[in-house]
């Protein structure tokens, strides 16, 4: 569970990669740009270059998500891996907004 939990947290420790997972999963492919700006609509927050463009090279290289060259700007597109990877993070999701006034409410004891 280690090693998983580590491997997890490497891939994962970008701000950006989580919600660049989700985000390709439902909304489908996109360009750099049109990823910052899905990613700042739905976050409410600026998305920085630096931190989108670290989050994308590093989902690239353990192969969660490609570009499609035949496409001008290169769309990205998620890989099998990372659609899978993106459907257990949007449960995830879903039930840390379920139960989150009851996780914050513990957290203070």
């Amino acid at each position: 569970m280690r090693e998983i939990h580590a491997l997890l947290g490497e891939i994962l420790k970008p701000r950006w990669a989580g919600p660049v997972l989700v985000d390709l999963a439902v909304r489908g492919p996109g360009r750099y740009t049109d990823l910052q700006d899905r990613l700042a609509s739905s976050s409410g927050r600026h998305v920085h270059n630096q931190s989108l463009s670290g989050a994308l090279r590093r989902l690239q290289r353990h192969a969660l998500i490609t570009q499609d060259p035949a496409i001008q700007g290169g769309e990205y597109i998620l890989t099998q891996l990372g659609a899978e990877l993106a459907d257990h993070l949007a449960l995830l999701d879903r039930w840390g907004r379920r139960y989150r006034d009851r996780l914050r409410l513990n957290s203070h004891r």
